[in-house]
């Protein structure tokens, strides 16, 4: 929903809303007039009721679908840092409040001037459906709207991140659209997807030849590499282990099975391109990639948040296959199992230049060179050799 607003305020819901920032108008009065998209969005809500429009703010604020996002002792450190302020502007205050701010305005005694042009403040953010994820700090600056002489027509909040721009420069410099595809696993639950698994081989002697700096220096340009080839075809890259890494091709993502498998083999071949771009300029031959490909039905995926990172994880069967799978790729090619390949559609096939029909494959177990591992966990997924 969008609130009817008047200028200046729906100029300013504009741009705030094509910034893409967090934030809410109020009008003169103290008053919620609108909540922007970003806003709405974090807050998991998008009715107008239920945020508060046309409530004075202390009244919209102790909703619950603002409370559920701040930890209890950020609430009663709010209520005391601008209570003073809104009981000095706000005489129907205490019929606003529920219990147990109520009880708690009478600690407070009104500011004796007003709020200032410029204010912040800031809450402890708590997910509101998970309590096991850890909490993190959110904050909020707050600006008053004059007029030409002088006089407030509203105020301005805009909630922010508690991020260092350092650390913040490290975010801008992903994928944004990956992240927003990660963004969209908050809630975990059974997907469709392609798993990748890749794996560099010979890395031992690699790291043998060249100097720890060199390997390290190497290694990075691999991966820059690597995670955009699978940024650029749709997928979210998973976790990177030395000189290994995952991915995930999600159907809701790229809009059905076959686009995903298709999605998944040309970032294959990006993989096979970019590794082979890399090494023929710095070290020996023989050092490619082993790439992995399997379908996975019915994957439990979601955000992973261990607590310095962000990672993205699925859990099933088919992942455990998929890393068995890449296991047995012999070095520059792709090992594609069959309930992937037969994911695909006939124009997605033509496309990749694949003919479905004319692909024989062979039970993992009978592979030359076979782990025992993967003959155990996977020996019976039938796949096969993609140059």
């Amino acid at each position: 929903m969008r609130a009817k607003l008047e200028d200046p305020f729906r100029d300013w819901a504009d741009r705030l809303d094509a910034l893409e920032w967090s934030a809410v108008l109020i009008d003169p009065d103290w008053n919620l007039l609108w909540v922007s998209r970003s806003l709405r969005g974090f807050l998991h809500a998008d009715d107008d009721a239920d945020l508060g429009y046309g409530l004075n703010l202390a009244e919209a604020w102790t909703k619950e679908v603002w409370m559920r996002t701040a930890t209890p002792e950020s609430q009663v450190q709010l209520f005391h840092e601008l209570a003073p302020y809104f009981l000095a502007e706000m005489e129907s205050l205490r019929d606003a409040l529920p219990e147990p701010f109520i009880a708690l305005l009478d600690q407070v005694e009104p500011a004796p001037r007003p709020l200032p042009l410029l204010w912040s403040s800031s809450f402890e953010y708590q997910d509101p459906e998970d309590s096991d994820l850890p909490t993190y700090r959110v904050n909020f600056c707050g600006f008053r709207l004059n007029d030409d002489e002088g006089r407030r027509v509203g105020v301005v909040l805009v909630f922010f991140s508690d991020v260092n721009p350092n650390l913040m420069e490290l975010l801008v410099r992903g994928d944004q659209a990956m992240h927003e595809r990660m963004a969209r696993l908050v809630d975990p639950q059974q997907r469709e997807a392609v798993v990748l698994f890749c794996d560099l081989h010979e890395s031992g002697r690699l790291s043998r030849e060249l100097s720890s700096a060199a390997y390290f220096k190497l290694v990075r340009r691999l991966w820059t590499g690597i995670d955009a080839a699978i940024a650029t075809e749709g997928g979210i890259v998973g976790k990177h282990a030395g000189d290994g890494a995952s991915a995930f091709f999600l159907s809701d993502d790229l809009g059905s099975p076959s686009r995903a498998a298709a999605s998944a083999l040309r970032a294959a071949h990006r993989i096979h391109e970019t590794s082979t771009e890399i090494f023929q300029d710095d070290v020996k031959s023989g050092c490619l990639m082993k790439v992995g490909l399997h379908w996975g039905g019915s994957l439990y995926m979601g955000q992973l948040v261990p607590g310095g990172r962000l990672d993205v994880t699925a859990l099933g069967d088919e992942v455990n296959e998929a890393a068995r799978v890449q296991e047995c790729a012999s070095p520059g090619t792709t090992l594609a199992t069959k309930s992937l390949l037969q994911r695909l559609e006939a124009a997605d096939a033509r496309k990749l230049g694949i003919d479905p029909d004319s692909i024989r494959f062979t039970p993992l177990s009978e592979l030359d060179g076979v782990t025992d591992k993967a003959r155990r966990d996977a020996g019976t997924v039938a796949v096969a050799v993609l140059e």
